[in-house]
């Protein structure tokens, strides 16, 4: 992590944090300053990755515009913040997006339905 003030007997280190935007959810500007408020007594910069949609999720990814109004909230709040590139969405692989598409070779899954099945008797 890069050093960004030294004292006499304090070193801060910068750090980064991330934010999902989802659209209507958490993509407004009273969200930004909520997010704002939560970070301003950390050094940091906030890494914005837009929500990749998946079926039965719910939820919808912002529109580009609406991230970089979010980003433009953040950096008047004296905030870096930066947009991840989204790959791999196309093909429903990018990040969150392979959920439930995964074979579950280890029976993980049923073995806990059944539990919940006995539990119930």
């Amino acid at each position: 992590m890069p050093v960004i003030a030294t004292s006499q007997n304090a070193l801060i280190i910068a750090s980064s944090r991330l934010s999902t935007p989802i659209k209507d959810v958490n993509d407004q500007q009273q969200h930004a300053e909520e997010l704002a408020t939560l970070l301003d007594e950390l050094p940091c910069k906030i890494n914005l990755i837009p929500f990749n949609p998946f079926p039965h999720s719910g939820y919808e990814k912002p529109s580009r515009n609406q991230c970089m109004r979010f980003q433009q909230w953040l950096y008047d709040l004296k905030h870096t913040a930066t947009i991840r590139t989204t790959r791999g969405d196309d093909i429903d692989a990018a990040c969150g997006q392979l959920v439930g598409q995964v074979k579950d070779r280890t029976k993980r899954h049923a073995r806990y339905i059944q539990s919940i099945q006995i539990d119930a008797d």
